[in-house]
């Protein structure tokens, strides 16, 4: 079984392709992906401006999606929505703050001339709850925060290489755009 990426050739040029599905082991969550947030991340990728990876990349790495199996010891089980970030420092802007919202037992690093590099500050806080997470839904749901206005563009992933151009374009007005997969 396959599934579609968008991989970035080269600076400038984005393409479809099909890769294989991952086989979930027993202790893993298989996460089928509904929807990805462009970022600056992303533009930074299209254009060449990010010099600390290799092309091609698949880019993306603000997912939302349904999981589709868990292992019984999971938090979450088929049907349920989830959202994710990896690798987060590496996306934090100059200057900005990484905040870590979680109580976790293993252990979290990451690198740490990545982390000089860009002069970041680190929060940690283990004050949010699934609970403070459900209100924010509860209120997006409500209509309480204008999830519209805030996500202006959606473009479906099967065109996303020919409409990105686009979306670099300060005439078009992007806050957020999402890939719709």
């Amino acid at each position: 079984m396959t599934m579609k990426t968008v991989i970035c050739e080269q600076p400038g040029q984005l393409a479809l392709a099909e890769r294989a599905m991952p086989n979930a082991g027993p202790d893993d969550v298989l996460i089928r992906i509904r929807r990805v947030g462009i970022c600056g991340t992303d533009f930074h990728i299209f254009t060449g401006n990010q010099p600390y990876l290799s092309y091609p990349p698949v880019m993306g790495h603000e997912l939302a999606g349904i999981v589709e199996s868990a292992p019984a010891s999971a938090h979450v089980k088929a049907g349920d929505q989830v959202k994710a970030m990896e690798r987060g420092l590496q996306f934090v802007a100059h200057g900005g703050k990484y905040v870590l919202v979680s109580i976790v037992s293993e252990r979290i690093s990451f690198a740490d001339p990545e982390f000089h590099k860009r002069e970041t500050t680190l929060l940690a806080s283990r004050n949010a709850a699934v609970a403070d997470f459900e209100t924010v839904l509860d209120a997006m749901r409500a209509g309480k925060i204008p999830s519209a206005a805030l996500n202006t563009h959606v473009v479906e992933l099967a065109d996303l290489p020919g409409e990105f151009p686009e979306l670099l374009n300060p005439d078009a007005g992007v806050i957020k755009a999402l890939v719709a997969c």
